[in-house]
């Protein structure tokens, strides 16, 4: 399946392109050179050789794993009287495709019949069109015009298999083969007009990659552009976030802040009523250790603070003493 000879004759990039007898050619070739816009010519035809390539392989993996598979079938050892009759159906189907080496069991093999490859239930260029058979060949896009075309993107693909069968169309217009018609041939063709509807067949086959390129390429744009949007979106969430974290510290350290100057009022208010309790009854305590131990369970049965250590009223209490010049055991 060769395209170098259709892009010997047609430049990919600015050969002309006929409007007539298909009006649709000119409009076909300027939306899949859009896609194409910053590769060139050369770039152009070393990816429709992967193409082609990929579209040979793909053939090739199907002819070779419908073998294989049918090879299989005849060499799975299986108790004929046990089968069952879909079973025997199925082995006597696979064994149409081959024939016997002559050997024993042991030591022969089965060999496929390549007379019957036509009879084979896989695509191949009879029934499976360039367009069809690239779509399923989406494990070799990749590959698709080496270092040449680097970077190859699946749209750029089949809009190059766009240009390519457009080529083989205008080709065929022209009433030439790959090697070119002699005159007589070329007027019968004309006469019956077996060109003009190759030519059509091709034309067909181009606008349905040029769409299937379009689909491809905005399914990419629409991919790059949501992740776009997924990673603003995210970027917001962030900046978001980390401002919802300083508000709630902020609030948090102010709370904290109210707490402290709250619970320290308490406490001076504790410290205030201890030492007038004591001021007004000092021979009740002999020592300000006492006075520290009673005072700091008065302090709570009057609702000032929930507790407090006896140490910190008996602090408190000797530096009252102090103040006032008053002798503490």
């Amino acid at each position: 399946m060769g395209s170098w000879i259709q892009f010997a004759k047609f430049d990919p990039t600015s050969g002309y392109v006929p409007a007539h007898p298909f009006h649709i050619l000119p409009t076909i070739a300027r939306r899949a050179r859009i896609l194409l816009t910053s590769r060139t010519a050369g770039q152009i035809r070393s990816a429709a050789e992967g193409i082609a390539w990929a579209i040979d392989e793909y053939f090739r993996n199907a002819r070779e794993t419908e073998i294989a598979r049918l090879r299989d079938a005849l060499d799975e050892r299986r108790n004929w009287g046990q089968m069952s009759l879909g079973d025997k159906y199925y082995y006597n189907h696979a064994q149409k495709f081959f024939e016997w080496d002559g050997g024993s069991r042991a030591n022969g093999h089965w060999i496929f019949n390549d007379a019957m490859e036509g009879q084979l239930e896989i695509p191949t260029t009879e029934n499976t069109g360039e367009v069809d058979a690239l779509k399923e060949c989406i494990e070799l896009w990749d590959d698709i015009g080496g270092e040449y075309f680097a970077d190859a993107k699946p749209y750029e693909a089949f809009a190059v298999l766009s240009l390519w069968m457009l080529g083989d169309a205008i080709e065929w217009l022209q009433h030439k083969d790959d090697g070119g018609l002699d005159e007589p041939v070329a007027a019968i063709l004309k006469e019956l007009g077996i060109g003009a509807s190759l030519a059509g067949e091709y034309a067909l086959k181009a606008m349905d990659a040029v769409c299937h390129a379009e689909h491809l390429h905005e399914m990419a744009r629409l991919k790059e552009e949501h992740a776009l949007d997924l990673s603003k979106t995210h970027e917001s969430y962030l900046v978001k976030a980390v401002k919802k974290i300083a508000s709630e510290g902020k609030r948090r350290s102010i709370i904290a802040e109210q707490l402290n100057v709250k619970r320290h009022c308490k406490t001076r208010e504790a410290k205030a009523k201890a030492i007038e309790e004591w001021n007004r009854s000092r021979s009740k305590w002999p020592s300000a250790e006492k006075a520290g131990n009673e005072l700091a369970k008065w302090v709570v049965t009057q609702g000032i603070v929930e507790s407090i250590e006896p140490r910190t009223v008996t602090n408190w209490i000797r530096e009252y003493a102090k103040q006032i010049g008053v002798r503490l055991r």
